[in-house]
C-alpha cells in the first residue's frame, strides 16, 4: 500500500486496474508464474486466479492426476497451465544419504512442507522420513527396530556423526546405502494426500456446548493410530469435575494450577536443578475407570492437562479422515460436575 491507501505492485510499482464497483481485477498477461503445491488449497485457487488473469502458469505438486485435472479445467476456460508432477525417487534419496559425511546433505529439502499450527499434531509411522516440529505440536513417532538418522545437520549447526546413520544396521550391511533406502515405507513417504491422512487437528470428544456446561472441555489430539493416543483436557476456571477413562494414562499439566484428588498440581513457570515438580502424574486403569477428581483453583484461567495413552485404548476409534469440521474421534467417558 502507498501512503494514499492504494495497492501498489512491489515489483513493478504498477497499480492494478479497477473493475466495477469495489472489485479489483488483475492482469498477468505476459507473466510466467511458478506455483508450488498447486493440487489443493491456496496453491490450487491461486493457479486458477493467475491463469484467469492471463498469466502463463507452471504448476507443481505430487499428484500427477490432480495436476492434469487442474490443467484440463484451466484449458476449458482458455487459460494456459503447464502441470509438472514432482516426487521423491529412491535414486535421489540415495544420493543424499551418500552425501551424509560431506556436510549438510539437505535431505529435508526432499520433503513436503506444511506450516505448523500450535496445538495440532502429525501421525508419523515407522519408515517415514520427517523433520520433528519446532513448535508445540504433538508428534508421537512409532517404534522401529532400526535406529538411523538420515539428516546430517540439524538446525543449521548441529552436526550429526556418521555413526548415527548406521547405528542399528547389521554389520554386514554397513556401507550399503541401498539397504538404508530399503528401510523406508515408500508408499507412505510419497503419499500425495499426506495432509489428509496424517495431520491431526483437535477433535472434541463430545459436543462442545455440552462439555462447557459440565465445566471441562476434552479434545482428542492424537487419534490416527491404535498404537498411541492422547487427549487435551481443559478444566474451566473455578470448576471441579470427575473425569473417567477406560485406560491408564500419563498426564502432564500444561497450564494453570489446581488439585487432583489429594494432590496439588501446577504447571511450573521455572524449574531449578534438583527441584521436584507437581506437573507429571500417572493414572492407573483402575483409577481412570473409577474417575479422577480435578479442581481448577483459578478464577480466571483454565487448567490444561495433556493425557497420553498407550496401545489398545478402548475409548479410541481410530480416525482415518477428518473433514473441515471436527467430528468425534472416540467413545470418551467424559466428565461430570
Amino acid at each position: 500500500m502507498d501512503r494514499k491507501g492504494v495497492w501498489t505492485d512491489p515489483m513493478t510499482e504498477a497499480q492494478p486496474p479497477r473493475g466495477e464497483g469495489n472489485m479489483i481485477t488483475w492482469d498477468f498477461s505476459g507473466r510466467n508464474i511458478l506455483i508450488t503445491g498447486a493440487t489443493s488449497g491456496i496453491g490450487l485457487e491461486t493457479a486458477k486466479l493467475m491463469t484467469a488473469a492471463g498469466g502463463t502458469v507452471t504448476a507443481t505438486g505430487r499428484s500427477e492426476e490432480a495436476l492434469e485435472q487442474l490443467a484440463a479445467t484451466v484449458a476449458d476456460t482458455g487459460g494456459s497451465l503447464l502441470p509438472v508432477a514432482g516426487n521423491l525417487t529412491d535414486d535421489l534419496f540415495r544420493e543424499r544419504l551418500v552425501d551424509f559425511a560431506k556436510g549438510d546433505n539437505k535431505i529435508t529439502d526432499l520433503s513436503t512442507a506444511y506450516r505448523q499450527q500450535v496445538g495440532t499434531g502429525w501421525d508419523v509411522p515407522a519408515g517415514v522420513v520427517h523433520a520433528p516440529g519446532s513448535l508445540c505440536t504433538y508428534e508421537p513417532q512409532m517404534a522401529s527396530d532400526v535406529y538411523a538418522i538420515f539428516q546430517s545437520v540439524v538446525g543449521g549447526s548441529q552436526v550429526i556423526g556418521e555413526e548415527y546413520l548406521w547405528h542399528s544396521v547389521p554389520d554386514e550391511e554397513r556401507g550399503n546405502f541401498d539397504y538404508l533406502v530399503g528401510l523406508l515405507d515408500w508408499e507412505k513417504n510419497v503419499d500425495p494426500d499426506l495432509l489428509k491422512n496424517r495431520f491431526m487437528q483437535p477433535v472434541p470428544v463430545r459436543p462442545l456446548q455440552e462439555m462447557q456446561a459440565d465445566g471441562c472441555v476434552e479434545c482428542w489430539i492424537c487419534y490416527r493410530s491404535p498404537a498411541a493416543s492422547a487427549k487435551e483436557m481443559a478444566v474451566l476456571p473455578g470448576r471441579t469435575v470427575t473425569v473417567r477413562d477406560s485406560a491408564a494414562y500419563g498426564m502432564i499439566i500444561l497450564e494453570g494450577r489446581g488439585k487432583m484428588g489429594e494432590w496439588e498440581i501446577e504447571s511450573p513457570a521455572s524449574i531449578r536443578y534438583g527441584e521436584l515438580t507437581t506437573d507429571e502424574f500417572f493414572v492407573s486403569e483402575a483409577a481412570a475407570r473409577e474417575g479422577v477428581k480435578v479442581t481448577n483453583l483459578s478464577s480466571s484461567a483454565p487448567l490444561v492437562i495433556l493425557k497420553h495413552f498407550g496401545p489398545g485404548n478402548p475409548d479410541l476409534e481410530v480416525v482415518e479422515e477428518v473433514g473441515n469440521e471436527a467430528r468425534g474421534a472416540g467413545r470418551g467417558e467424559g466428565s461430570e460436575r
